[in-house]
């Protein structure tokens, strides 16, 4: 399985790691595949050199399984770790390690709240309901949809109010 995507999106370590480790790594930036226990082990060094740090996996039910594995035995060991977070999102169930929350959409009313611990003045209840709808109350969305709205131009702020201006439909 190729793992050297991973190298990419992994940011600078903080302080040296380990050469081995390094070597890992180096392996990944080639695109040369390190053996599974070593990159696991890798991970974990890494993770714990850059803690306290939150890891986010999205769907990770396009994961193959062997890339499942190897979050699966990283999530075991975090386990035993301090300042390590990982949360992963998944449209199927995860092995037992996983402990598993199944979000709801967000009501008209919870997405207003979402957004108004973002921003101190109040928003327009149009804008309100034009991110709630279109992010069918997924919180995730709600606030890609909230920074879409103010990189389009549909919602600004005139001093501290804001300003809303309805998108055309298309």
């Amino acid at each position: 399985e190729p793992w050297h995507w991973l190298h990419a999106r992994l940011p600078q370590a903080s302080k040296p790691l380990p050469v081995w480790a390094q070597q890992v790594f180096g392996q990944l930036k080639d695109q040369q595949n390190p053996s599974e226990k070593s990159l696991t082990q890798a991970l974990l060094i890494y993770f714990t050199s850059i803690a306290p740090v939150v890891v986010h996996l999205e769907d990770t039910h396009e994961a193959s399984d062997q890339q499942l594995g190897l979050w699966t035995k990283i999530a075991e060991m975090l386990t035993k770790t301090k300042g390590i977070g990982l949360i992963v999102t998944s449209r199927l169930p995860l092995p037992a390690v996983f402990q598993s929350f199944e979000l709801n959409p967000l009501d008209l009313n919870a997405t207003q709240e979402l957004l108004q611990a973002l921003n101190p003045s109040v928003l327009p209840l149009e804008a309100v309901q034009w991110i709630h709808d279109n992010s069918l109350g997924n919180p995730l969305f709600s606030l890609e949809f909230f920074e879409h709205a103010l990189r389009q131009g549909f919602l600004w702020q005139h001093g501290q109010q804001w300003v809303w201006r309805t998108p055309e439909k298309n």
